[in-house]
């Protein structure tokens, strides 16, 4: 297993995983998994910033498929909403959790550069 096939595979457990406490609903759980950069393997190997303190993520797996910064046109935007409205004390926002089941299977389906190329 090459290094990018790892972090996507620790990617993929890790939304799974989200998922999964969201559907049990155990918030607590939710919590203590976390998301966002800080949790996300391929952040913390690529996200770095510039002298300008533009966050920008040189060689990551996700922006090259997408082609944005910032896991830009994925479905991390609306997981990230679902999950910080479920991590509330009292929800009150979208509880659907299809925008979580899609980052899941987007990362799942992520093609990685080939090897020399």
């Amino acid at each position: 297993m090459t290094d990018l096939e790892e972090l996507k595979a620790e990617a993929c457990c890790h939304w799974t995983k989200l998922y999964w406490l969201a559907q049990c609903g155990d918030i607590d759980g939710i919590r203590l998994e976390g998301w966002g950069p800080d949790f996300c393997a391929f952040c913390r190997e690529f996200l770095r910033f510039t002298p300008t303190g533009e966050r920008v993520c040189h060689g990551c797996p996700v922006k090259e498929h997408t082609g944005q910064h910032r896991c830009w046109d994925t479905p991390y935007d609306e997981a990230d909403k679902v999950l910080s409205y479920l991590a509330c004390e009292e929800p009150a926002g979208p509880t659907d959790l299809t925008p979580v089941w899609r980052e899941v299977v987007f990362l799942h389906e992520l093609p990685l550069p080939k090897k020399g190329g």
